[in-house]
């Protein structure tokens, strides 16, 4: 009678090694806890809790193993909060930068003014992208100056057809018209200078108000991922080539850090506001356009948030507008 072939060993499983870790018996089964392990713990947990709905659904198709997997990754990966907990975890496993790649990171452990500053004193030239689940950034460097910034999930504030409101190059009304236009056939900016709409020069004005803003407000994320390539400049950039003056655009993105503690503490995203009309009557040649503008938008009902919904201002300028029409008791806290 032939001798059975030995039985193969099984795998440990999870419990096993959490077991022979506690006891310290694991040494025949694995390394002691790092930091590695516990990245490949977290990728693999979120992966499987995104995969899990997809697998559950699409093993009962005719499709073989292997397409129902590719399947799964592909439905799961298209979550932006999902790929960010992913690129946090790989990036703790040490993978080696890619060749293009001079920095990346964790906002947390270095805040983007560090960063910044770092890319102003090495007259650095690249790219530099941002991620925070589902809002992400891209500002085009040239010899240490912003050249262009993108954003992808930014909020309605940073659309350039606020800044060309804000500027007085286009009405609303015009601004309805050449969004309807341009859809499908070039970017809202590039489109209104090929119609004459809006002069190159007064385009790049906006687009530099654009950019520093949304520059102001990445630095204002405390968390998130950023990357630092080199790598050649998109056409829109290279187009654009801004150059706006990092050095300058830090120094006034650290003040609005400073002020925004103060003023958040007074106008809150979720506050509402209800305004005293014989007090505006009696100061309101004090005060300039904004806080003008923004005291005919408090109404005793809209929050902050709304109030920047609706005004085609900056958010900083608008919650300043408030605290002013605050500290000036022209406007107070609804009951």
């Amino acid at each position: 009678m032939k001798a059975q072939p030995p039985l193969p060993q099984a795998s440990p499983s999870r419990e096993d090694l959490i077991a022979a870790e506690a006891h310290d018996e694991g040494e025949a089964l694995l390394r002691p806890p790092t930091r590695h392990r516990h990245a490949i713990a977290r990728f693999s947990a979120d992966l499987a809790k995104a995969l899990g709905p997809h697998l559950g659904v699409l093993r009962h198709s005719d499709l073989s193993p292997r397409a129902v997997l590719e399947d799964a990754l592909i439905a799961s990966l298209g979550n932006r909060w999902l790929t960010a907990d992913l690129a946090a975890a790989l990036e703790e496993l040490d993978a080696p930068l890619e060749e293009n790649t001079v920095l990346r990171g964790d906002i947390a452990r270095m805040p983007l003014a560090e960063v910044l500053q770092l890319c102003l004193l090495r007259r650095q030239t690249g790219t530099l992208r941002l991620t925070n689940g589902e809002h992400s950034m891209i500002a085009a460097l040239r010899d240490g100056d912003v050249d262009l910034v993108f954003a992808s999930g930014a909020g309605g504030e940073f659309r350039l057809g606020r800044f060309l409101l804000r500027l007085e190059l286009l009405s609303h009304d015009s601004l309805d018209r050449a969004l309807d236009a341009c859809v499908g056939k070039a970017p809202l900016g590039e489109w209104l200078v090929r119609n004459g709409t809006v002069g190159r020069d007064a385009l790049d004005g906006a687009l530099r108000q654009q950019s520093a803003e949304l520059v102001y407000e990445m630095m204002r994320w405390t968390a998130g991922r950023f990357t630092l390539t080199v790598e050649p400049p998109w056409p829109e950039a290279e187009r654009a080539r801004l150059g706006l003056g990092l050095g300058a655009v830090i120094l006034e993105g650290c003040r609005r850090l400073d002020e925004w503690r103060e003023m958040e503490s007074v106008a809150a995203a979720e506050a509402v506001f209800i305004l005293d009309a014989e007090a505006l009557a009696s100061v309101r040649h004090k005060f300039g356009p904004i806080e003008r503008a923004v005291s005919g938008l408090i109404d005793g009902k809209s929050t902050v948030q709304e109030l920047l919904d609706t005004s085609h201002f900056a958010a900083f300028d608008v919650v300043a507008a408030v605290c002013r029409l605050v500290q000036a008791k022209v406007a107070r806290l609804a009951p």
